[in-house]
């Protein structure tokens, strides 16, 4: 009895289908890899974007709060 495992040579057949869903399970996770990063990329610039505004926003209506303080002060002296 001899305990000799058998070395039989898959199909190429066999060898095709798994080298496919070897590369179409890399191409997904690749795609979704790179899905993710452009979502994360878009929400960090989009968040950016948001707080620039809001700080422009911010500066404008203290600009004119200056002014409008300034220019009542200066129609007081007058």
């Amino acid at each position: 009895m001899s305990s000799r495992t058998s070395t039989r040579t898959p199909s190429p057949r066999a060898v095709r289908w798994t080298t496919g869903l070897i590369a179409c399970g890399l191409g997904l996770v690749t795609a979704f890899g790179l899905v993710a990063g452009l979502m994360k990329l878009l929400a960090i610039g989009w968040t950016a974007f948001l707080v620039m505004m809001a700080g422009a926003e911010m500066g404008r209506r203290a600009e004119t709060h200056v002014v409008g303080t300034v220019a009542r002060r200066l129609r007081r002296l007058a």
